[in-house]
């Protein structure tokens, strides 16, 4: 459930549109050095739905982005 009502587990809901990964997938592709992970088993907030993993990549992205500023 997303703004009370069923959304499909490959699309979210952003106010009245449907965003689906393929929407997502051409804004990462038009911004140079964006990563982008999809949470199957999220529908809106992963940073509470999928906690664990949520943090790893974030954690892991971090680290990339600090490293590769050091360079």
């Amino acid at each position: 459930m997303t703004n009370g009502e069923h959304v499909s587990p490959d699309a979210t809901k952003v106010g009245t549109r449907t965003v689906t990964p393929t929407c997502v997938e051409t804004v990462h592709r038009g911004i140079s050095g964006s990563e982008w992970v999809l949470f199957e088993n999220s529908l809106h907030m992963p940073h509470l739905e999928e906690t664990e993993r949520f943090l790893q990549i974030l954690g892991e992205f971090l680290n990339r982005v600090e490293t590769a500023r050091y360079r």
